[in-house]
């Protein structure tokens, strides 16, 4: 039996609960769903009862949750890594040569491909990361 792990601090709550936080039906709670305004599993099989995260409950609601920015979330590698490369780039600019522009241009690409790789591994859970192979 598999288990799904969720990010720290997803609260999982059931249909019954979300309609009677936001005053609705059930079968409401099942169509906003179904349209994609909440955003919810089924755990156990297509046959099973659904669980909605409750920050999608709260943004329907229109209440906002403060977040860290991207930036602070990183891990202090990555943070590093941009240190480096801010100061690679100013010697880069002084320097000015069109070698050295080449190489701040691959320097560049290599790190947009890692930046955009930490940020989805942070922002993603392993259930996010299994529903978006089987689409």
């Amino acid at each position: 039996m598999s288990q799904y792990r969720f990010p720290a601090g997803v609260q999982l709550l059931t249909t019954d609960q979300v309609a009677r936080r936001l005053s609705y039906t059930t079968q409401t709670v099942r169509a906003l769903i179904k349209r994609g305004r909440l955003r919810a599993w089924r755990l156990c099989g297509p046959t099973s009862n659904w669980r909605i995260d409750a920050a999608s409950v709260d943004e329907l609601l229109g209440v906002t949750v403060q977040t860290p920015p991207r930036e602070q979330r990183l891990p202090d590698e990555v943070r590093n890594r941009l240190a480096r490369k801010a100061a690679a780039r100013s010697m880069a600019e002084q320097d000015g040569s069109e070698q050295a522009a080449a190489v701040m241009r691959k320097l560049d690409a290599d790190w947009e491909r890692r930046k955009a790789a930490v940020l989805r591994s942070l922002t993603e859970s392993p259930l996010d990361r299994w529903l978006r192979r089987r689409r």
